[in-house]
């Protein structure tokens, strides 16, 4: 029965966490280049302007291996990582999670990690690393625009107020 009890438990835990946090992540870390545009010039007074679709992001409900290469870059209050005896591992995506559009993106969460699709950008989640007192966590986070254009970055969380939030992101790799 305490196991059944757990799992429920770690169910609430991981919606809380992904509510509380998913979508500034995706405002921080999607970078959609189409905005990145010169000036233009104005015709009749009036600036002319094509209309931009939507970004299209797939998030694999897979998540990746955590890269624990790069734990020394964590700051001091989240060494705990290095010591996997006392961790919780959860997944960062509810099970339940839906598609949804967001003022710039669409967002749909496929589930496998899947190398062809048909979207603008694709993001990679490994499982969340909590602390024993279940008030820190760190997310692996992968984004790709292509082969060619990969970045890795951790995500550190924490409790505050009884919400979770994001504190910092630790940029790991870029190509």
């Amino acid at each position: 029965m305490l196991i059944l009890f757990q799992s429920c438990e770690n169910k609430i835990g991981t919606e809380e966490i992904f509510n509380d946090s998913f979508k500034e992540i995706l405002e921080k870390t999607v970078i959609d280049l189409r905005n990145n545009i010169p000036p233009r010039y104005k015709k009749d007074s009036e600036e002319v302007k094509k209309p931009i679709e939507k970004w299209k992001v797939e998030v694999s409900k897979t998540p990746i291996a955590f890269d624990f290469s790069y734990i020394d870059r964590l700051p001091p209050e989240f060494s705990f990582v290095r010591n996997n005896d006392e961790n919780l591992e959860i997944g960062y995506l509810p099970e339940s999670v839906e598609s949804f559009t967001h003022e710039n993106f669409e967002v749909s969460f496929t589930p496998t990690n899947a190398t062809e699709s048909q979207y603008d950008e694709k993001i990679l989640v490994s499982d969340l690393i909590l602390n024993s007192s279940r008030d820190k966590a760190v997310l692996f986070y992968v984004t790709s625009t292509s082969s060619k254009n990969v970045g890795g970055e951790y995500i550190l969380f924490k409790k505050l107020n009884n919400e979770w939030q994001v504190i910092d992101y630790i940029a790991l790799f870029f190509s």
